[in-house]
């Protein structure tokens, strides 16, 4: 896999990891974007069976700088 450079401007890279916790992972998110500015998000789902993974594409979808 081949690794981007970050984007100018940006200060962190937040790598969040899930696995069947839809609701801890939406309290994550929702806390990152409301108290954090200037990062990229990278969030790893390990084979979720609870919805996590349908969540987090529509997620990313909406916010360009998630991953």
């Amino acid at each position: 896999m081949k690794l981007s450079p970050i984007k100018e401007g940006l200060k962190y890279s937040i790598i969040v990891v899930t696995y069947n916790g839809i609701g801890s992972t939406i309290k994550c998110l929702d806390s990152i974007y409301k108290w954090t500015k200037d990062f990229e998000l990278i969030v790893v789902d390990n084979n979720s069976t609870d919805g996590t993974a349908g969540y987090l594409k529509e997620f990313s979808q909406k916010h360009e700088n998630c991953k």
